[in-house]
């Protein structure tokens, strides 16, 4: 089988991760994987792709000042997407996060080649915009198959989309032998993007109430975004930065879990959460706000805790507890 993965960029994170396993398994069992993405010619993947998987990077990156220069460069990303999947001759597509799942149903438009797309978040609270948001709607009834990670989030589609609605939680990528070896110290941990959305400045907040406590207490928080400058200044606001280490971002996740005795995730929205599962694999306990994807993973004094989202003082008292 000829199968084509649609993809903006083979960076870091979470879906990029999961894409490059997904093209990894399917090579070696001998289907035929492309992955398409928007980076330019020679953009390096972040993590290991097969040498057997073929990469086409297309060079449609690219922001628009105006909506008529966003049409406009738009239209050029679908024709050239077009193209590129043609030259694929694929059997399937798979498509993920919803821009890029729209523009792939525009790109196909009028030919055989069913598209399973993937929405990556949770879509009650994630949105694109309205006009991503309407085009999404009006093409994804023309999609094969519809992947989301939830139930929570299948729920958000009506019932004539419902019936293409397929909930596959994402897999856990570790090592059967990785083990938590904290040597003795407490150290927390946590990984994701350094953006808004993730939560980290209340994790500060919330760290800087329990090192009140227990001031032996570090942190280390592994990921990359626009929010560093801004993490780094509250942590001297709060004069933890002694305490708390931001890395950057690592290829090998079972290391950076392994040196922690306990995992926080304070998303304020989470469409899964692979870096939970991937703590509570390795053996961490773990903490999680209560959002769409950790709530249909944890059960709440079974598996971990779930606290409040946004709730600086219920977080606190569960790494307290813990």
């Amino acid at each position: 089988m000829r199968i084509t993965l649609v993809i903006p960029s083979l960076s870091y994170g979470g879906t990029e991760k999961i894409v490059t396993a997904m093209a990894n398994y399917w090579s070696a069992r001998g289907q035929s994987i492309t992955i398409l993405t928007f980076e330019v010619e020679g953009t390096a993947a972040f993590y290991q792709v097969s040498n057997a998987v073929a990469v086409c990077q297309l060079n449609i990156f690219g922001d628009s000042e105006s909506l008529a220069k966003g049409i406009v460069n738009n239209l050029r990303r679908i024709t050239r997407l077009r193209k590129a999947i043609q030259a694929t001759r694929p059997d399937i597509v798979i498509s993920f996060l919803i821009r890029t799942n729209v523009r792939v149903l525009l790109a196909v438009r009028g030919s055989k080649i069913p598209v399973v797309v993937s929405d990556r978040s949770d879509p009650f609270v994630d949105q694109p915009g309205k006009l991503w948001t309407f085009l999404a709607q009006w093409l994804y009834p023309f999609a094969a198959r519809i992947v989301v990670f939830t139930e929570h989030a299948a729920s958000y589609f009506s019932a004539q989309i419902r019936q293409k609605v397929k909930v596959f939680p994402n897999p856990v990528i570790v090592s059967p032998s990785a083990t938590v070896n904290p040597n003795g110290k407490h150290n927390l941990v946590a990984v994701g993007r350094l953006e808004h959305e993730k939560g980290f400045d209340l994790l500060l907040r919330a760290f800087a109430k329990v090192r009140q406590q227990f001031p032996d207490l570090t942190m280390t928080i592994w990921g990359e975004g626009s929010q560093r400058y801004k993490l780094e200044a509250l942590a001297q606001e709060l004069a933890v930065q002694e305490a708390v280490s931001l890395p950057g971002t690592t290829r090998n996740i079972e290391h950076a879990l392994s040196a922690a005795n306990l995992f926080v995730q304070t998303s304020r929205c989470e469409g899964f959460g692979n870096a939970l599962c991937e703590a509570m694999a390795v053996g961490l306990p773990v903490i999680a706000t209560d959002c769409s994807g950790p709530r249909e993973i944890v059960r709440h004094g079974v598996d971990g805790l779930l606290v409040p989202v946004e709730d600086v003082d219920a977080l606190a008292t569960a790494i307290v507890d813990l």
